[in-house]
Protein backbone atom coordinates (compact mmCIF):
# COMPACT_ATOMS: atom_id res chain seq x y z
CA UNK A 1 0.00 0.00 0.00
CA UNK A 2 2.83 2.39 0.82
CA UNK A 3 4.36 1.89 -2.65
CA UNK A 4 1.04 2.69 -4.29
CA UNK A 5 0.62 5.89 -2.33
CA UNK A 6 4.17 7.03 -3.10
CA UNK A 7 3.82 6.27 -6.82
CA UNK A 8 0.43 8.00 -6.97
CA UNK A 9 1.81 11.10 -5.24
CA UNK A 10 4.79 11.19 -7.57
CA UNK A 11 2.54 10.90 -10.61
CA UNK A 12 0.18 13.58 -9.33
CA UNK A 13 3.08 15.90 -8.45
CA UNK A 14 4.56 15.43 -11.91
CA UNK A 15 1.20 16.18 -13.55
CA UNK A 16 0.71 19.34 -11.48
CA UNK A 17 4.25 20.53 -12.23
CA UNK A 18 3.78 19.92 -15.97
CA UNK A 19 0.52 21.87 -15.93
CA UNK A 20 2.31 24.70 -14.10
CA UNK A 21 5.07 24.82 -16.74
CA UNK A 22 2.51 24.66 -19.53
CA UNK A 23 0.46 27.47 -18.03
CA UNK A 24 3.54 29.69 -17.65
CA UNK A 25 4.40 29.00 -21.32
CA UNK A 26 7.69 27.35 -20.39
CA UNK A 27 6.79 24.07 -22.06
CA UNK A 28 5.13 23.45 -25.39
CA UNK A 29 1.96 21.42 -25.53
CA UNK A 30 3.62 18.69 -27.61
CA UNK A 31 6.24 18.00 -24.94
CA UNK A 32 3.72 18.46 -22.14
CA UNK A 33 1.55 15.69 -23.60
CA UNK A 34 4.45 13.22 -23.33
CA UNK A 35 5.12 14.12 -19.71
CA UNK A 36 1.43 14.10 -18.79
CA UNK A 37 1.13 10.63 -20.34
CA UNK A 38 4.11 9.58 -18.22
CA UNK A 39 2.39 10.90 -15.09
CA UNK A 40 -0.85 9.07 -16.00
CA UNK A 41 1.03 5.79 -16.51
CA UNK A 42 2.76 6.23 -13.14
CA UNK A 43 -0.61 6.79 -11.46
CA UNK A 44 -2.12 3.79 -13.26
CA UNK A 45 0.68 1.56 -12.02
CA UNK A 46 0.15 3.01 -8.54
CA UNK A 47 -3.58 2.31 -8.46
CA UNK A 48 -3.26 -1.07 -10.20
CA UNK A 49 0.03 -2.61 -8.99
CA UNK A 50 -1.10 -6.02 -10.24
CA UNK A 51 -0.75 -4.64 -13.77
CA UNK A 52 3.02 -4.50 -13.27
CA UNK A 53 3.03 -8.20 -12.37
CA UNK A 54 0.77 -9.00 -15.32
CA UNK A 55 3.04 -7.06 -17.67
CA UNK A 56 6.10 -8.90 -16.35
CA UNK A 57 4.35 -12.23 -16.73
CA UNK A 58 3.34 -11.44 -20.32
CA UNK A 59 6.92 -10.46 -21.15
CA UNK A 60 8.34 -13.52 -19.41
CA UNK A 61 10.31 -11.52 -16.86
CA UNK A 62 10.80 -13.03 -13.41
CA UNK A 63 10.96 -9.70 -11.56
CA UNK A 64 8.34 -7.39 -13.05
CA UNK A 65 9.61 -4.09 -11.57
CA UNK A 66 12.88 -4.64 -13.45
CA UNK A 67 10.87 -4.68 -16.69
CA UNK A 68 9.27 -1.36 -15.75
CA UNK A 69 12.68 0.16 -15.07
CA UNK A 70 14.01 -1.16 -18.38
CA UNK A 71 11.00 0.30 -20.22
CA UNK A 72 11.52 3.65 -18.49
CA UNK A 73 15.18 3.66 -19.55
CA UNK A 74 14.26 2.94 -23.17
CA UNK A 75 11.52 5.59 -23.25
CA UNK A 76 13.76 8.26 -21.74
CA UNK A 77 16.60 7.35 -24.11
CA UNK A 78 14.28 7.74 -27.10
CA UNK A 79 12.95 11.01 -25.67
CA UNK A 80 16.51 12.29 -25.27
CA UNK A 81 17.37 11.28 -28.83
CA UNK A 82 14.30 13.09 -30.17
CA UNK A 83 15.23 16.19 -28.17
CA UNK A 84 18.72 16.12 -29.70
CA UNK A 85 17.23 15.83 -33.20
CA UNK A 86 14.96 18.82 -32.54
CA UNK A 87 17.86 20.83 -31.14
CA UNK A 88 19.99 20.03 -34.18
CA UNK A 89 17.20 21.19 -36.50
CA UNK A 90 16.84 24.44 -34.55
CA UNK A 91 20.58 25.08 -34.65
CA UNK A 92 20.62 24.46 -38.40
CA UNK A 93 17.73 26.87 -38.91
CA UNK A 94 19.37 29.56 -36.75
CA UNK A 95 22.62 29.20 -38.68
CA UNK A 96 20.76 29.56 -42.02
CA UNK A 97 18.86 32.59 -40.76
CA UNK A 98 22.11 34.19 -39.59
CA UNK A 99 23.62 33.61 -43.02
CA UNK A 100 20.59 35.18 -44.73
CA UNK A 101 20.73 38.22 -42.47
CA UNK A 102 24.47 38.59 -43.15
CA UNK A 103 23.85 38.43 -46.92
CA UNK A 104 21.06 41.00 -46.65
CA UNK A 105 23.37 43.31 -44.67
CA UNK A 106 26.08 42.99 -47.32
CA UNK A 107 23.58 43.68 -50.12
CA UNK A 108 22.20 46.70 -48.27
CA UNK A 109 25.68 48.07 -47.61
CA UNK A 110 26.65 47.51 -51.27
CA UNK A 111 23.52 49.32 -52.46
CA UNK A 112 24.21 52.19 -50.05
CA UNK A 113 27.81 52.45 -51.29
CA UNK A 114 26.66 52.45 -54.92
CA UNK A 115 24.14 55.25 -54.23
CA UNK A 116 26.78 57.27 -52.46
CA UNK A 117 29.20 56.81 -55.35
CA UNK A 118 26.61 57.81 -57.96
CA UNK A 119 25.62 60.91 -55.97
CA UNK A 120 29.18 62.22 -56.05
Amino acid sequence: MRYSLTAALLGLTLAVFIMYLLRRDQLYLREAMFWLATAVVAMLFAFMPASVDWLGEMAGVAYAPALVLAMVCVVLTVKSLLADVAQTQLRREVRRLNQRVALMDVERQTARDQRAASDQ
